[in-house]
């Protein structure tokens, strides 16, 4: 199945990025390089999920 698309048509459709981990991150990268607009969020107060080092529950550093 093919979609056309019509770029004369103004949108103001937006990505919704769910999750501000590392793969969040990586797919916000890759929207912006190519100038898709987006919304990111997530959860958790700070951004980088498993790379932020922050456990959640409390400020303390887990690695």
């Amino acid at each position: 199945m093919s979609v056309q698309h019509d770029d004369s048509i103004p949108t103001r459709e937006k990505v919704l990025v769910i999750g501000a981990g590392p793969a969040g991150l990586a797919a916000a990268a890759a929207l912006r390089a190519v100038g898709l607009p987006f919304d990111l969020v997530d959860g958790a107060e700070h951004v980088g999920g498993v790379w932020s080092g922050a456990s959640g529950k409390t400020n303390e550093v887990v690695w």
